[in-house]
């Protein structure tokens, strides 16, 4: 498969690096804070750098090319218009807001604004969100070592769950961050050399251009940014605008435990800040590592990978010497390991703070429950290679949009009751439980009945995450109208952004 004895070489030290990081950081961790948010005590760089990743690790560099491959240059708009904004207003008013808060999840927060049944509930969804985006991802990797390496799907599942889950489970969130660090540093510089190699070997970016263009009419769009009302792709400009940048892109960035667990690390609130505004200079450059590759694949091809997830491990084949092929290699499936053992550490916290410390087993001793954390994130991840296979019913719209179109089942309405929690004092709890239930079970009966409701579009997901926030809003906001305030003036006081607290 064109991977020599040294290339082997450095995906096997690369694998010692990710095993090495979590044994160092593993006499850090001494209690629950510990592993699960890093001691709070990381620095800005870190945590921005960390954030990136867990956003970028796998379904975005090889998802990422694959929907560029299938639909073109629109797929940059999930970093320029549904990454950027959305993460400079978290940055500038909510991860600060959580930090002070002294959470460890973001249902905690809204189980503190509201009751702890939306905790549980929310705390429930996010982590089985969580464990079936780990068994996508397992797949993934499967495809990537079988495109690569011609190994069988379940040799390459094993070596990623031991390796990652050695390193997360001993090092903890610290670890995790510090792998991320790592990750990021060399995933720049593997993309660049693709793209560097790619355009080279291709004669240019105008043949990319020129070869793209003669495959027939229906690649004419694959390098507009913005694509018509009418088009085929899941990605017109009214879905862009309104399901992504309005409702998914800052749900993402603000509600997502991978995402905000991150800046909790923080070992303040400038640096959980400065964490995430420092993320938002980073993905500036990641659409061009991403929809490139993807670009120079389909011109390579013809349009002829059986699937569109394919086109970084063939650029990886095709186009790598020995040597940096192999380092490359490491660094993709390095980032899917980061990207695993990100989702498996906040699948635990919450299963461990939002279920299992606040219903099942109350007021044992902390060291019980850094025990619990370190075996739900083992268990974490067996499930997710149980539900591995799944995967393969996502091959025809590729997997980035197959993550979007679950989150949008349920981040719409979430979106809607942390916005009107924190921003709007009369939300209360009947409202916040009615909001969420009626969004979700509209976004599910949206789903159902999609050829009738969005006729005309293969995959209406960002426009079910538009109305399901807005099915959301309104019955909050109606319900808590006419409804008793149910919690007083100092409790408001401490909970919603008018506090003198978060404004001094």
């Amino acid at each position: 498969m064109g991977i020599q004895w040294l290339d082997m070489l450095i995906i096997f030290l690369y694998f010692i690096g990710i095993l090495v990081i979590g044994f160092i950081f593993k006499k850090y961790v001494k209690s629950s804070e510990d592993y699960f948010l890093g001691g709070r005590s990381l620095p800005w760089w870190a945590i921005g750098m960390a954030i990136v990743v867990s956003d970028i690790g796998a379904h975005e560099f090889i998802g990422g090319a694959g929907g560029a491959y299938r639909f073109g240059f629109v797929q940059g708009n999930y970093d320029w218009i549904g990454c950027i904004p959305a993460m400079v207003i978290s940055g500038l008013f909510f991860v600060a807001y959580f930090w002070r808060a002294g959470v460890y999840t973001v249902p905690e927060y809204l189980g503190r604004r509201y009751n702890i049944w939306i905790r549980v509930i929310q705390a429930i969804v996010w982590t089985l969100f969580m464990i079936g985006l780990t068994g996508i991802l397992f797949w993934i990797i499967s495809i990537f070592l079988n495109e690569t390496l011609g190994w069988p799907m379940y040799i390459s599942i094993l070596v990623t769950a031991i390796v990652g889950g050695i390193c997360v489970v001993s090092g903890g969130m610290g670890a995790v961050v510090m792998n991320n660090v790592l990750q990021l540093v060399v995933m720049f510089a593997g993309g660049i050399a693709i793209i560097g190699l790619g355009i080279h070997a291709s004669g240019g970016m105008g043949n990319i251009v020129d070869n793209i263009n003669n495959l027939g009419p229906e690649f004419a769009d694959h390098f507009k940014l913005m694509l018509p009302t009418n088009t085929k792709t899941p990605y017109p400009w009214t879905a862009i605008l309104f399901g992504l940048a309005f409702v998914l892109s800052p749900a993402y960035w603000i509600a997502n435990q991978s995402i905000v667990q991150k800046a909790l690390c923080a070992k303040n609130e400038w640096n959980a800040k400065a964490g995430m505004l420092w993320a938002a200079v980073l993905k500036t450059f990641i659409p061009l590592l991403i929809v490139i590759p993807g670009l120079i694949a389909l011109s390579m091809t013809a349009n002829g990978l059986s699937d569109g997830d394919r086109a970084i491990p063939f650029l990886i084949k095709e186009l790598l010497p020995i040597g940096l092929k192999g380092l490359v290699f490491a660094i993709f499936f390095g980032a899917m390991i980061a990207t695993i053992i990100g989702l498996a550490s906040s699948a635990a916290t919450m299963f461990t703070k939002d279920f299992y410390q606040l219903i099942a087993v109350k007021n044992k001793p902390d060291k019980h429950y850094l025990l619990v954390g370190r075996i739900s994130t083992v268990v974490v991840l067996l499930l997710g290679i149980l539900i591995s296979s799944r995967g393969k019913i996502f091959e025809n719209i590729g997997i980035f949009a197959a993550m979007q179109t679950m989150l949008a089942v349920f981040q719409g309405p979430t979106f809607a009751i942390l916005l009107l929690g924190m921003f709007w004092k009369k939300a209360n709890s009947a409202g916040g439980l009615a909001g969420m239930i009626t969004g979700v079970v509209a976004a599910v009966l949206m789903f159902i009945f999609s050829k009738q409701i969005f006729p005309g579009y293969a995959d209406p997901f960002l426009f079910i995450a538009w109305w399901s926030f807005v099915v959301g809003l309104v019955v909050t906001i109606v319900v808590s109208l006419f409804s008793k305030k149910a919690l007083s003036d100092d409790k408001l006081k401490e909970l919603t952004y008018s506090s003198s607290a978060i404004n001094e």
